[in-house]
């Protein structure tokens, strides 16, 4: 069986050699072999953090001369891991954003590996191998290098140059470094110019981008920022570029699980037909009160053009039956089977008619016809500004289903039918 910690840093933006010592470190502690295993750990470590400033540009303390200088340093074997620990212990010219307290640890932990590495009087065993590992866990993204933040937004800009990333490329290799690089007290200005560099310049209001969105959707896949880049979004000022950004994969709305508010919000500015889409997403993760469906559903009725249900018409993929099962199991169908045909909205209002005239054709195709539901129709032929865009498709409709259309005319056979033809 893996040892966990193993299993958190194969999922880190660890190097090869530093995963490879952190991997022979497990197996010195599964030998019990614990001087070894803390030894090996720390060498792991201290290969994280040359390997980050070996990656980063100059920080705002230092000369480009003088920080090439440094990092040429880190490349001599013999050299390299004092300077390191030089480099952390360095409060006067600091590259790690760290507090006292967070230095002090880190050289206990270093004189713990001197004890091991020199065979020293102190006794090294198992829990100290685990409470080092716990030390890493909780503490590694916090050595960060000083004005890391301005170099990854200029990683991104340049990811999302056409004329230096190819179309295929992942950002995902970009974003991974994004959590040892950005301080959580720096998330929002570093949210905020992220909003600016992703954002659509052809709107007079702020929107995503489309083709620059996947850095959004690879940060809130990131446990360690999820919760501040939604407290981010849910702010006044970025409502339309949050909606826009759900608008991209509804899925993620998921991610906004207990903001009342922004989601209602949201909902009660839909206005395109994917945005149906949102709603099954809102309906399946429950984010919606059970109090405020029907106002929801009605207001969809009232905005939204219902294409999603019309696997000819919709631009976008279409409701497959699980996804109209999903709505079967609240009153949506029963909210538009009140509105539609019991008030007759579909013939006494030529917009409302036309708007949902997919969803009113697969009510027919999912529901049995009824009295109701005949005199709503023959209503549509009749009406003084008939929905002629319905009224097409219900011909097209009893045209494929005679024995709908019979059961239509049988229906009001004691009133006057208009015939669908």
């Amino acid at each position: 069986m893996k040892i966990p910690f193993l299993n958190w840093t194969e999922e880190q933006n660890f190097s090869e050699e530093a995963k490879s010592l952190f991997n022979e470190s497990g197996e010195c502690y599964k030998a019990s072999a614990y001087r070894a295993a803390l030894l090996f750990s720390f060498l792991g470590f201290q290969t994280v953090l040359k390997d980050r400033i070996l990656e980063s540009r100059t920080p705002k303390n230092y000369q480009s001369g003088e920080w090439s200088q440094l990092q040429n340093t880190l490349l001599e074997d013999d050299s390299w891991d004092a300077t390191v620990i030089k480099i952390v212990n360095n409060k006067k010219k600091s590259i790690f954003s760290l507090n006292d307290d967070l230095i002090n640890q880190y050289m206990y932990w270093k004189n713990r590996r001197n004890d091991c590495a020199h065979a020293k009087g102190n006794e090294i065993g198992d829990a100290h191998v685990e409470a080092y590992w716990l030390f890493l866990k909780s503490n590694s993204m916090k050595f960060r290098v000083n004005g890391s933040k301005e170099y990854i937004l200029e990683q991104i800009k340049e990811f999302y140059d056409p004329n230096i990333t190819p179309p295929n490329a992942s950002i995902k290799p970009l974003v991974s470094q994004i959590p040892h690089s950005i301080d959580k007290k720096d998330l929002e200005s570093f949210f905020q110019d992220l909003k600016e560099i992703t954002a659509s310049k052809n709107y007079s209001f702020t929107i995503l981008d489309s083709n620059k969105s996947s850095v959004w959707f690879e940060l809130l896949d990131l446990d360690y920022y999820s919760k501040e880049i939604i407290k981010f979004l849910i702010l006044k000022e970025n409502d339309s570029f949050a909606a826009h950004l759900i608008s991209l994969n509804p899925s993620y709305v998921m991610n906004f699980q207990g903001e009342n508010s922004f989601i209602r919000y949201m909902w009660n500015n839909f206005s395109h037909e994917n945005d149906y889409k949102i709603l099954l997403n809102l309906i399946k993760n429950n984010l919606i009160p059970n109090e405020e469906l029907e106002e929801c559903f009605t207001y969809m009725f009232e905005n939204v053009e219902s294409a999603l249900f019309s696997i000819q018409d919709s631009f976008y993929e279409p409701f497959n039956e699980f996804e109209i099962e999903i709505l079967k199991n609240t009153s949506f169908f029963e909210i538009f089977y009140s509105l539609a045909f019991k008030q007759m909205r579909i013939g006494g209002d030529f917009n409302w008619g036309n708007r949902n005239k997919h969803l009113v054709i697969k009510y027919l195709e999912e529901f049995k016809m009824d009295n109701t539901i005949a005199v709503a129709l023959n209503n549509c032929k009749s009406a003084l500004y008939p929905p002629w865009h319905l009224n097409s498709l219900l011909n097209d409709f009893f045209e494929r289903n005679s024995e709908e259309e019979d059961k239509y005319n049988e229906l009001l056979h004691t009133g006057n039918p208009i015939p669908f033809e």
